[in-house]
């Protein structure tokens, strides 16, 4: 047996071809991957206007995509986060909020 990262036990004679795994079409995969890149987006704060240009230069420096291209899809993202962020807020009833706690902030927030 090798130990393998976190805590994972593999034999020694394992092969990655051994995994039985989904065949994902180019476009499953990119749909996954707006889907990850959103979670992860709502996770961060906000970029600020400066940082913006920084990141869509670079980003398009290190990818070879056209920075009207990123810009493109990072509004279509940044859009669909914040008129959802938005949305709550407008719903918000305060008389019917839990208390917030420290770690779950809103979380706790259930809409009649």
């Amino acid at each position: 047996m090798l130990l393998y990262g976190q805590g994972v036990i593999l034999p020694l004679n394992f092969q990655i071809k051994n995994l039985k795994m989904e065949s994902l079409t180019k476009e499953r995969m990119g749909e996954i991957a707006v889907s990850l890149l959103k979670e992860d987006t709502k996770k961060k704060p906000a970029p600020l206007e400066k940082d913006l240009y920084n990141y869509i230069a670079e980003a398009s420096k290190n990818t070879g995509i056209s920075k009207e291209e990123l810009k493109s899809f990072l509004l279509e993202i940044l859009e669909g986060i914040y008129n959802q962020t938005l949305n709550t807020l407008k719903e918000l009833d305060f008389e019917t909020l839990k208390e917030k706690t420290r770690v779950g902030g809103f979380s706790n927030y259930k809409k009649n």
